[in-house]
């Protein structure tokens, strides 16, 4: 076995990929980090070429759907790709449930997608410095989807939104959207958002009819942390 270590992107996660493919690596294990091991380990840079290759090994919409599995927070979702791109080298297609490793990759797309919608409801942002922020703590990695998301709802608007979990945010400003390493601790004040939101969320709220059951089905408690409206 290999331990191949990979820059923390997905583009570096395909030049990764390429490089065990390439050398016939049997089980590899693929990792964003060097950790201790008695197994062999390489470091593979992101490489162009292996980019372009990969590119025209597989249609866009598998491609799509390694990238959705990718931003699942679980490295055992780095080997179930690989293994799924061998499958679909050798068979042109990723549709025999009977795989265990493809019937992964659907259970590893769904929570991805599940909780990218959901944060698109629970996300709050607030004004810091004629800014919008916004922070959260997802489980996977869905902060370039919500930053396009939000790129097309705030065009006009320049805003961050910190995962505070991996310490990276979306930045959106001038109309030009990156991902960038950020570590800050922001100060949130008590804003004209987070009031608008208190105001709207207790307008519509009968404290003595609520149904904390349901709450925690729509809200659950992960998604609250920096909920305005749940805030104590």
């Amino acid at each position: 076995m290999v331990n191949v270590i990979f820059e923390d992107s997905f583009e570096g996660f395909l030049s990764a990929l390429f490089y065990a493919f390439n050398n016939n690596i049997k089980n590899p294990i693929f990792l964003k980090t060097k950790k201790p091991s008695l197994f062999e380990t390489v470091k593979v840079e992101l490489e162009d070429d292996a980019l372009k290759k990969i590119k025209q090994l597989l249609d866009e919409e598998t491609i799509e759907l390694f990238y959705d599995c990718f931003c699942f927070d679980n490295e055992k979702a780095f080997s179930d790709i690989y293994k799924s791109f061998l499958f679909y080298l050798e068979h042109k297609h990723l549709k025999d449930v009977n795989q265990d490793f493809i019937r992964n990759l659907i259970y590893y797309r769904k929570s991805v997608n599940r909780e990218r919608h959901k944060y698109i409801g629970f996300l709050r942002f607030h004004q810091v410095d004629n800014i919008l922020y916004a922070r959260f703590e997802p489980k996977h990695f869905v902060l370039d989807y919500l930053g396009e998301f939000f790129k097309r709802r705030y065009q006009e608007e320049s805003f961050v939104i910190h995962d505070v979990k991996r310490k990276k945010a979306a930045v959106y400003h001038k109309k030009h959207l990156s991902i960038e390493a950020f570590d800050k601790d922001v100060s949130v004040e008590k804003d004209t958002y987070q009031k608008l939101w208190k105001t709207f969320f207790e307008a519509v709220t009968i404290r003595e009819r609520t149904n904390k059951k349901l709450q925690n089905q729509y809200a659950p408690k992960h998604f609250r942390k920096y909920m305005i409206e749940f805030d104590n």
